[in-house]
């Protein structure tokens, strides 16, 4: 239930303390992106947009792009849930963007979904469908790696996220 994300909240902060006393950006910027996604959870998103402002901001000043694109895209969900799709759309853009200007990141299937969520919300429907196609084959690609089939189920039906972008998937090959 919820009181996880609180109680992963209390944790985070206390992590986030820490890392500011020894000076470690790197981790600060982690802590404030982890605030930032369990205030997503608990559907508090503009203090997760707070979080992932300040996060967004040291990872630019470290050059750690890739942490700055997925924050980005975290950043776009949270302005979609608030109903700003046009904050959405300019944080999701940037995101993609870096994605397919070569930068690499640890979820590039997320970036593409959220994406694909941000264009729909926009009823820009076949350029959201592309991102959908995108987000799937990434997705696939990653899944082909994993050798092991009880472990490549687990990755596909146990993620939340990627149960999410093979649902829209299947649903749009429907129509």
């Amino acid at each position: 239930g919820l009181e996880q994300y609180e109680e992963a909240l209390r944790y985070t902060q206390q992590a986030l303390q820490i890392r500011r006393e020894i000076k470690d950006r790197r981790g600060q910027a982690s802590s404030l992106r982890n605030m930032g996604e369990n205030y997503s959870r608990l559907q508090r998103h503009v203090e997760a947009l707070e979080y992932y402002e300040q996060a967004c901001a040291i990872y630019q000043e470290l050059g750690l792009q890739g942490f700055q694109l997925l924050c980005l895209s975290e950043k776009a969900t949270s302005y979609l849930e608030l109903n700003d799709k046009e904050q959405a759309l300019s944080c999701s853009a940037q995101a993609v963007q870096m994605l397919e200007g070569g930068q690499s990141c640890e979820n590039p299937q997320e970036v593409y979904f959220n994406h694909y969520r941000v264009l729909s919300a926009h009823d820009r429907h076949d350029e959201a469908r592309k991102y959908l196609q995108k987000a799937y084959d990434e997705l696939m690609q990653r899944a082909e790696r994993i050798k092991t089939p009880e472990w490549r189920e687990s990755f596909l039906k146990n993620v939340k996220a990627n149960r999410e972008i093979i649902a829209a998937w299947e649903e749009i090959q429907e129509t």
